[in-house]
């Protein structure tokens, strides 16, 4: 997963975005986890079949 090594970068300051920062820097590392594994258990977009 990419999610949290994201948001650990935003939360450090390596990745530089400051609206991310600030919504990274009040999240704990279960915090991130839980994120990460709400968006990995997504299925995707759905369409409709012609």
């Amino acid at each position: 997963m990419r999610t949290v090594p994201a948001l650990k970068g935003y939360k450090t300051g390596k990745r530089n975005n400051p609206v991310m920062q600030g919504m990274a820097s009040a999240l704990s590392e279960q915090d991130m986890a839980d994120i990460a594994a709400y968006y990995a258990s997504q299925t995707g977009l759905k369409t409709l079949k012609k």
